[in-house]
C-alpha cells in the first residue's frame, strides 16, 4: 500500500472536519481510528484549529509525517456528518485510496443551502429573537429587514475574503445603521430590541461551545484558541455597533 497517499487522504479528511467546525477531540479520535484500521504500528496526531499534524509508523518500519494547514473554517454540520460517515466507513470497510478520493471529492463539492433558504433563515431568526426579548410586531419586521441586510453583507465579505474580525465589525455596523434608520422611519419602535434580534445571527455560540468542550477533553491550547476567537468576535460585534450608534446618539 502507498502509505504516503493514504496519509495524505487521512489528513484531507481531518482537514475537512476541522473546516466544518468539528471539535479537536473528534478530529484526533477519527484520524487515530483510521490509522488503526489500516494496521499502523503507531500513530501520533496533534491538531489545533488551524493545523493538523499526523505521524504514522508502518508495519515495514517506515515513519511518515505530514502537516495540513487550515486557512479557513466555519460551521457546516451537514458536511461534518458526511465526514463522520466517511471515517466510519473507512474503519469498517477499509476503503481503497480511489474510493476515499471519490468520497472526499463529493464532500468538497457538496453544495450548501440555497441562498433563498439562508436569507429566509436570517429573516426568521432576527424577527423571532426580537420578539423573544420583548419587541413588538413592528420591531420584528424591522429586525427581519435588518437581518436581510446583514446576510447581504456576509455574502459580500465572503466573496472579498475579508478577515473574520473585520467581517463582523462591518456586518454589525451595517446592522446597527439599518436598525437606526428603520426606527427613524417609524418601522420599528425599540432599537435595542431590533439590534438584540440581529446580533444573535453573529454571536459565536458554536465556537464558544466547542472551545469549552475542547478544554474539558484536555485540549487546553485548542480550547483556549477557540475561546479567544469567540471573545475577539464578540468584541468586534460590540465595536461595529458602537461605531455607528454612538455618533448617532442612539
Amino acid at each position: 500500500m502507498d502509505y504516503e497517499k493514504l496519509l495524505d487522504r487521512i489528513l484531507e479528511l481531518g482537514a475537512q472536519m476541522l473546516m466544518a467546525g468539528a471539535e479537536i477531540s473528534r478530529v484526533e479520535d477519527s484520524v487515530t481510528r483510521i490509522c488503526s484500521a489500516y494496521e499502523m504500528e503507531k500513530s501520533d496526531v496533534f491538531s489545533i484549529t488551524s493545523c493538523l499534524i499526523v505521524t504514522i509508523h508502518t508495519k515495514e518500519g517506515r515513519i511518515l509525517t505530514q502537516v495540513r494547514r487550515i486557512l479557513a473554517y466555519d460551521t457546516d454540520l451537514e458536511r461534518l456528518e458526511r465526514c463522520n460517515r466517511l471515517s466510519r466507513d473507512i474503519c469498517e470497510y477499509h476503503l481503497s485510496i480511489e474510493a476515499i478520493d471519490e468520497r472526499l471529492e463529493r464532500i468538497r463539492s457538496s453544495k450548501t443551502y440555497p441562498e433563498f433558504i439562508m436569507c429566509l433563515a436570517y429573516v426568521m431568526i432576527s424577527a423571532c429573537f426580537s420578539v423573544f426579548f420583548g419587541g413588538d410586531c413592528m420591531d420584528a419586521v424591522a429586525a427581519a429587514v435588518t437581518g436581510l441586510v446583514i446576510r447581504c453583507m456576509v455574502k459580500l465579505n465572503e466573496r472579498v475574503g475579508m478577515n473574520r474580525i473585520i467581517k463582523n465589525i462591518i456586518c454589525s455596523a451595517a446592522g446597527g445603521l439599518c436598525a437606526w434608520t428603520l426606527t427613524r422611519m417609524g418601522l420599528g419602535h425599540s432599537i435595542d430590541k431590533i439590534i438584540i434580534g440581529n446580533i444573535m445571527l453573529l454571536v459565536p455560540g458554536v465556537a464558544l461551545t466547542n472551545g469549552v468542550r475542547d478544554m474539558i477533553h484536555g485540549d487546553i491550547i485548542s480550547g483556549g484558541l477557540r475561546l479567544l476567537e469567540a471573545v475577539l468576535i464578540s468584541v468586534a460585534l460590540a465595536v461595529g455597533f458602537a461605531i455607528v450608534l454612538i455618533p448617532l446618539g442612539a
